[in-house]
């Protein structure tokens, strides 16, 4: 008997089970990865892979992001130590 609560068969078709693998990732990666691992065992191989899809776009925006966002903050703090070290002409 099928137990589509504990151990679904679309999430336990391989040799390790899906929650296995992704409960320590990030939600959207673990997410993404779900509806990949998912796609051909559960009837509707298309639609989970278009939400693979956007969860991964979502992942990639959240990468370009933080890039900015680090590099935003770096610029800021080079900006500021420049701001607070005395000009070369002031120093004895």
């Amino acid at each position: 008997m099928a137990d589509n609560i504990n151990h679904p068969k679309h999430y336990t078709w391989g040799k390790v089970e899906a929650i296995d693998f992704i409960e320590n990732m990030d939600f959207c990666s673990g997410c993404a990865i779900k509806y990949i691992v998912r796609h051909r065992h559960k009837g509707t191989p298309e639609e989970d892979l278009k939400k693979a899809k956007w969860y991964i776009d979502r992942l990639i925006k959240q990468e370009v992001d933080r890039q900015r966002d680090k590099k935003r903050l770096m610029e800021e703090e080079k900006i500021r130590q420049m701001q607070n070290s005395a000009p070369p002409w002031g120093k004895s």
